[in-house]
């Protein structure tokens, strides 16, 4: 009867050990896993950043593509129109 007792005590010391070497892994899984959420958090963020500014330069390329390309047309227009006098004093 003893012998018994104390296979049950000790498969009961043993169960409890187990358990807190579990909850230990599983805290130190969850703090890890909470330190790569911040981690990530924080990639995200720079990504963001980084997508607002390259969507702001975008936006500027684009203004000033469209400006040279009104410009160019201008100057074309200029061009005709500077065309057309020269032949109307050479006429």
């Amino acid at each position: 009867m003893e012998n018994r007792i104390r296979m049950l005590s000790d498969d009961k010391a043993r169960g409890e050990h187990e358990n807190r070497e579990r909850l230990n892994r599983n805290a130190d899984e969850i703090s890890d896993a909470r330190r790569q959420l911040e981690d990530l958090k924080f990639l995200l963020s720079d990504k963001t950043k980084q997508n607002l500014d390259l969507n702001d330069e975008l936006a500027r390329s684009k203004r000033l593509l469209d400006e040279k390309y009104f410009e160019a047309g201008r100057l074309r227009e200029e061009a005709v129109s500077k065309g057309d006098q020269n032949n109307d004093q050479r006429a």
